[in-house]
C-alpha cells in the first residue's frame, strides 16, 4: 500500500491565506518552461516556491485518492471493469475540484454498455461523493432513472439525463485533516449502502 502522506503542506495551504494565494499563482506555471525576469536570488527562491506549490499538488490529489479508497474502496473490489479515462490527471484534479473512476457493468470497457462513474469532490472545499449512471458511456441517467438512497440526494438540471447522485452531508477538507476518521466513517457507510442498491438495481 502507498505511505500515507501527513498532508503539512496542504494543512498550510487551506490555513494560511498568503500559502493559498501563492499556491493558486504559481501550480499553473508548474508546467511552463518560460522563466519571468528576475535576478539570479530572485530565480533561486522561484525555484523553491514552485517546488512547495508541487508539494501542495500532489497532496490535494492524492487526498481524493484516499477519501475514494476509504470510503467507495480499492478500485479492484468495485464491480465492473474499469476505465480511466483522464480523470486522475494531477491537472485536471486541482482544476476540477474532483476525481471519476469509471466502471463498465455489461462487460469489458471497450465493449461499451452501461457504466458507473464513482467520484470524490471537493469543490468549495467541501468533501461529498457522487454517483452518476449511464445507459452507455455518452447517455446519461436522468433523475427519474436514479434510486433513492438513505443519505444521497439527487442532482439534476433536466428529468430527461445526466443527473447524479450526491451525499446530503458535507464535510470540510479543513475538518478531515483535523481528524479524518470520523469524515471517512460517516461516506464510507454511504458509500457502501449506494454500492449495494447498485448491485442490486443496476448491475
Amino acid at each position: 500500500m502507498t505511505e500515507a502522506f501527513e498532508y503539512n503542506a496542504l494543512k498550510a495551504y487551506f490555513t494560511d491565506d498568503a500559502v493559498k494565494r501563492a499556491t493558486d499563482t504559481l501550480v499553473g506555471k508548474l508546467a511552463g518552461d518560460k522563466l519571468p525576469e528576475m535576478t539570479w536570488d530572485e530565480a533561486r527562491n522561484y525555484n523553491r516556491a514552485l517546488l512547495m506549490a508541487c508539494q501542495i499538488r500532489t497532496e490535494f490529489v492524492d487526498l481524493h485518492f484516499r477519501i475514494f479508497e476509504e470510503t467507495f474502496g480499492m478500485p479492484n473490489s468495485l464491480p465492473g471493469s474499469q476505465y480511466f479515462y483522464d480523470y486522475c490527471n494531477p491537472n485536471y484534479v486541482w482544476i476540477e475540484k474532483h476525481i471519476e473512476l469509471v466502471f463498465f457493468v455489461d462487460g469489458p470497457a471497450e465493449d461499451g454498455g452501461k457504466c458507473i462513474s464513482y467520484f470524490v469532490s471537493t469543490e468549495k472545499g467541501k468533501i461529498s461523493l457522487q454517483i452518476m449512471l449511464w445507459t452507455d458511456e455518452d447517455t446519461g441517467v436522468g433523475s427519474k432513472g436514479l434510486p433513492a438512497i438513505s443519505g444521497w440526494k439527487t442532482i439534476s438540471e433536466t428529468e430527461e439525463e445526466n443527473a447524479y447522485l450526491q451525499t446530503e452531508k458535507k464535510i470540510t477538507i479543513d475538518d478531515y485533516l483535523k481528524d479524518p476518521m470520523p469524515t471517512t466513517a460517516t461516506l464510507a457507510a454511504l458509500a457502501s449502502e449506494a454500492i449495494e442498491v447498485l448491485k442490486r438495481d443496476w448491475i
